[in-house]
């Protein structure tokens, strides 16, 4: 089994809880105080993210749960953005929207992820409360086609999303070509292999904090 099909297979033998509650653990874990991923909170402007499955974002007390544990591992709620793809249950359930605002109450960031793709709702970007909205990789790899519908789409797209005060982000940026577009279209954050995949913490660390002054600490 390839890790699409384990993926695809985990909400069908319920084990997505499971799985998100290890993954969380496991983020505070290699974040917190005394890890070895807090250099990168202390970079000015430095945020990660964390995907969250509408599954388990609708377990009452969510938020309530993870700030306070975020909070005893000194992580900064600011530097936080949860990622939630968009799902018909979004706008259904009151514990998930509840979660959401307790979480950017207290300062942590809200992303609707992989917009475009599959389940879209423009309604969620109205009703929703969320800061950013994430564009599916779908749309940049459209941009070559022989239509060339996405270089309409796309920059009237991010610029609705700018008017409603949401912040835009596009991820599958491979190419300097696609930099160059998007740059043309405001977008404010963009992600994809053209500067860099996946990585160990370490590499990620030695990466980031390249041109960064040195410790002061004795």
């Amino acid at each position: 089994m390839d890790a699409g099909q384990f993926t695809s297979a985990v909400p069908r033998i319920r084990y997505q809880a499971s799985i998100d509650e290890w993954v969380f653990s496991e983020f505070v874990r290699q974040f917190g105080e005394r890890s070895p991923g807090r250099k990168l909170l202390e970079i000015e402007g430095f945020m990660l993210s964390l995907n969250v499955t509408p599954v388990f974002l609708s377990a009452k007390g969510f938020a309530e749960k993870w700030l306070a544990k975020l909070s005893d591992a000194g992580i900064p709620h600011k530097a936080i953005v949860f990622e939630v793809v968009e799902s018909p249950i979004l706008l259904e359930n009151e514990d998930l929207i509840e979660n959401l605002k307790h979480l950017r109450a207290a300062g942590a960031k809200v992303s609707v992820d992989d917009f475009g793709s599959g389940y879209s709702n423009l309604r969620h970007l109205i009703q929703l409360p969320v800061d950013i909205v994430k564009f599916d990789k779908a749309f940049l790899s459209e941009l070559t086609a022989q239509q060339g519908k996405s270089r309409i789409l796309l920059p009237s797209l991010i610029s609705l999303c700018h008017e409603l005060g949401y912040q835009s982000m596009c991820e599958g940026v491979e190419t300097s070509e696609q930099v160059e577009f998007l740059r043309h279209t405001n977008c404010r954050f963009v992600q994809g292999y053209f500067y860099g995949k996946a990585m160990p913490l370490a590499d990620v660390l030695a990466l980031s904090l390249q041109g960064s002054p040195p410790s002061t600490d004795s």
